[in-house]
C-alpha cells in the first residue's frame, strides 16, 4: 500500500503541532509519536479505518488520535491523507 500525504494535510499536522506546543500541551508529544507510528506502516492503515459516523456512504475515512481525526481516502492502490480535524479549544 502506497501513502501519500497532501500538503493540505501536512500543513494542517504542522500547525496542530505548532499550537500544541505553544501551549505547552503535554499532548504534543505523544501526537507526534503516534502519528509517526501510525505513519510508518501504511499497510496496517486500512485495518484501522472507521467510516465516517453518520456518513458511511462518503469515500473517506478515519482514524481518531488522541482528541485529533485523521482523515484518508483510499484509490487503487494508494492511501491518501487528506487532513485532519483538531479538537475545538475552549478561550480559557
Amino acid at each position: 500500500m502506497n501513502l501519500q500525504v497532501t500538503h493540505f494535510a501536512r500543513c494542517q499536522v504542522h500547525l496542530a503541532l505548532r499550537d500544541l506546543r505553544k501551549k505547552q500541551d503535554p499532548e504534543a508529544e505523544a501526537f507526534a509519536k503516534g502519528l509517526r507510528t501510525l505513519l510508518a506502516d501504511p499497510d496496517v492503515l486500512p485495518d484501522r479505518l472507521l467510516p465516517l459516523e453518520g456518513m458511511a456512504e462518503v469515500p473517506h475515512r478515519e482514524i481518531v488520535l488522541g482528541n485529533y481525526r485523521l482523515f484518508f481516502r483510499k484509490k487503487e492502490h494508494t492511501l491518501w491523507f487528506m487532513g485532519l480535524w483538531p479538537p475545538i479549544y475552549s478561550d480559557k
